[in-house]
């Protein structure tokens, strides 16, 4: 007969060292979808914020006025990107040159 395993060498089962990596990946996880929710309702919010969407459906009105030659100075100060609120395609009603 063999001799018991003395208590000293007896090998206990590790516990699972996955729990803790997948409630970091949930946790991540959850962490962006609340970022990406969260900027997508604020972008919506400012555009109602600014009016943008009550307009969009609307033509914004267009006049048209003589060319002129004239200086036009342009100063940069700041790195940045101008965008325009609304914008106009200008098309002939017509097909060929506009004279």
């Amino acid at each position: 007969m063999s001799d018991p395993i003395p208590e000293s060498t007896r090998v206990e089962p590790k516990a699972s060292s996955r729990w803790p990596w997948l409630l970091a990946l949930l946790l991540l996880l959850a962490a962006g979808t609340g970022i990406w929710w969260y900027s997508a309702h604020r972008a919506g919010s400012a555009a109602t914020r600014m009016g943008r969407s009550a307009f969009a459906s609307q033509p914004t009105a267009v006049t048209a006025a003589a060319a002129r030659e004239q200086s036009l100075p342009v100063w940069l100060t700041a790195l940045g990107t101008a965008t325009p609120h609304t914008l106009a395609n200008v098309m002939p009603r017509v097909a060929g040159l506009l004279q």
